[in-house]
């Protein structure tokens, strides 16, 4: 094991950090990351870049926000962009990414009561609908092409994952979860 060094440096206002990180795999090679975070007076991220300021295969994204702290636009490398909108109350309701001008990917989501999302509806995947149990716990999505997932609990709480659609225990998938 070799050893990584990190280095923060930080600007008096507290809207701007930069980490430098050395990782010696083997010596004498050394691999860089270069990565500076820059922050509005709220602490969100409105900048983020990875690689040296001239490099190729430099990547940066830039991010903005409303006046309750949601963000409304994130701008990638190569003309790609993604905006989102939100209801009254937060809930993400559209996302859109664009490609320049085009949009590639777009995604509308719907609410129910409880803050239950009842359906998504993606323009490359279709539809997807959600059922949730009376104790408010997700149990069925239902895609757009007629597949059923099930997600249900056993008495333990413990999570499980089984595709009924199948009716075949060698297509059973089962997920256990450490408690410590």
């Amino acid at each position: 094991m070799y050893p990584a060094l990190v280095r923060m440096e930080g600007i008096i206002s507290g809207t701007s950090a930069r980490t430098c990180s050395t990782i010696l795999p083997t010596p004498p090679i050394r691999k860089y990351a270069d990565l500076a975070y820059e922050r509005n007076e709220f602490g969100e991220l409105t900048c983020f870049s990875a690689g040296q300021a001239e490099a190729p295969g430099r990547f940066e994204s830039r991010h903005e926000y409303d006046s309750f702290g949601f963000e409304l636009e994130r701008m990638l490398p190569g003309g790609v962009t993604q905006s989102f909108a939100y209801d009254d109350i937060g809930r993400l309701i559209d996302s859109k990414t664009r490609l320049s001008a085009q949009v590639r990917r777009q995604r509308k989501y719907h609410w129910g009561s409880a803050d239950r999302l009842l359906r998504t509806e993606d323009n490359r995947f279709g539809t997807t609908t959600y059922e949730y149990s009376p104790t408010g716990h997700l149990q069925k999505a239902v895609y757009a092409d007629g597949r059923e997932e099930y997600r249900l609990s056993d008495k333990a709480g413990n999570l499980s994952y089984t595709d009924l659609a199948c009716h075949n225990s060698d297509y059973k998938k089962v997920r256990n979860y450490d408690k410590t």
